[in-house]
């Protein structure tokens, strides 16, 4: 995984689940049900199915994101670029299988 560290702000955020790949992998994919797992998210809208290209639209608590899918097929997580509170934003996740279940790291 590459970040660019000279960004004005960088994030990172890992965890093991003890669930296999493929399952873990059903979670972030499913566009429009990020806000059954997450908090923050109010909503997420998605009218047809995940593409490299597409633009999707989601809420936070904080504002309205309509960012664009920069990677999506079978084996890989969406990752999406758009602009958050101003400010260019890419999120990318990343899934690596290990004995104890899945890493993921965002």
């Amino acid at each position: 995984m590459t970040i660019n560290q000279k960004a004005p702000v960088v994030q990172t955020k890992e965890i093991i689940n003890n669930a296999e790949r493929a399952k873990v992998l059903e979670v972030p994919t499913e566009i429009k049900n990020w806000s059954n797992w997450n908090a923050k998210i109010k909503y997420s809208n998605i009218k047809v199915e995940p593409k490299a290209g597409l633009h999707f639209t989601w809420k936070t608590i904080e504002s309205k994101i309509k960012p664009e899918i920069h990677t999506f097929n079978q084996n890989s997580v969406p990752g999406w670029k758009g602009k958050s509170f101003g400010a260019k934003a890419i999120h990318n996740w990343y899934l690596k299988s290990t004995e104890n279940g899945t890493r993921v790291s965002v």
